[in-house]
């Protein structure tokens, strides 16, 4: 099976508020983190990091408290120079038709989004730790 560590954090755009659910992976996090905090102005809250594995649709024998399934999305998006740019992304289970929609809303022209996959998976909550800034 495939693992990627992965920060889960809360994003808002009011440091009071809980926010919603990102999974963002550990590579990219503090990049993502800065691009969030200094250019979109949002409050990251609460990150920890652990271990998303891939499971596939048949797996079903997690406790769920220690697990929250997660989905995710790759795709190549062709540019306005048909260059080929993977995405990859990953979201909650939980809603995620109604944020899946919200996320299509910025690449508006579905033909340049080529070879879309979906791959379930689990983020292990029983094993996440705080995560420390610059580690």
């Amino acid at each position: 099976m495939d693992s990627v560590q992965m920060v889960r954090c809360f994003l808002s755009r009011d440091p009071k508020e809980n926010g919603s659910v990102r999974y963002v992976p550990l590579e990219i996090y503090e990049m993502w983190r800065f691009l969030m905090q200094k250019v979109h102005l949002l409050t990251v809250q609460e990150p920890v990091v652990s271990t998303w594995v891939a499971t596939g649709d048949d797996y079903g024998k997690s406790d769920p408290d220690n697990v929250e399934t997660v989905i995710e999305i790759k795709f190549n998006y062709r540019d306005k120079n048909n260059v080929g740019k993977p995405v990859v992304r990953y979201f909650p289970e939980v809603n995620f038709d109604q944020i899946y929609g919200y996320f299509r809303q910025h690449f508006p022209e579905e033909s340049k989004m080529e070879g879309v996959s979906r791959r379930k998976g689990l983020f292990m909550t029983d094993r996440a730790v705080p995560y420390k800034l610059g580690k």
